[in-house]
């Protein structure tokens, strides 16, 4: 892993992240090549759906899975992941990106309910096992609009949590792989 200008590290290859997380070991269910199909399964949905909208001028082409995580919520079952990609674009340079992504069963396939660039300051690490990152709005339920409670450090997100739906609920009860 490489720390890129601010102060982040960029794997170097995907298992690096796999490496320094405490989800998986050798005895683990899911192993690093089925984090390694989740990830690629999640990308290739969200860079299909946004590629294939016609108001997006800008057409983008993966560079790297970086990592990822499944939810499973009381709102159903969504994916975090990020990766790089790069434009069609002139000039254009990678970048790094969030996408949150949502399961239709009843189409079986994942919609994104949020794809964002993020450079490097508006990023901040999943907080799962963090009893809590912030404010609580709400009454029973404590809310942390700004944080996800189901990802670990590793799995990068907006700083602004309003942009994705799922994980908020500040120790919520969620499944995750």
């Amino acid at each position: 892993m490489t720390p890129d200008g601010d102060g982040f590290k960029t794997p170097e290859r995907p298992d690096d992240y796999l490496d320094q997380s405490p989800s998986y070991s050798d005895d683990c269910a899911f192993t690093a090549a089925d984090l390694e199909r989740q990830t690629n399964e999640f990308i290739t949905a969200a860079l299909d759906h946004y590629n294939s909208q016609d108001q997006n001028q800008a057409k983008y082409e993966l560079v790297q899975a970086i990592t990822s995580a499944a939810i499973f919520s009381a709102r159903g079952f969504y994916g975090h992941v990020n990766f790089t990609a790069k434009s069609n674009l002139e000039n254009s340079e990678e970048e790094f990106l969030f996408a949150e992504l949502y399961y239709d069963s009843d189409s079986d396939v994942y919609i994104p309910t949020c794809i964002v660039s993020l450079q490097g300051s508006e990023r901040v690490g999943g907080v799962r096992g963090i009893e809590s990152a912030g404010v609580y709005y709400g009454n029973e339920i404590p809310v942390d609009p700004q944080h996800c409670y189901a990802c670990l450090e590793e799995v990068k997100h907006p700083k602004d949590g309003t942009l994705y739906e799922t994980s908020h609920h500040v120790g919520g009860l969620y499944g995750y792989l």
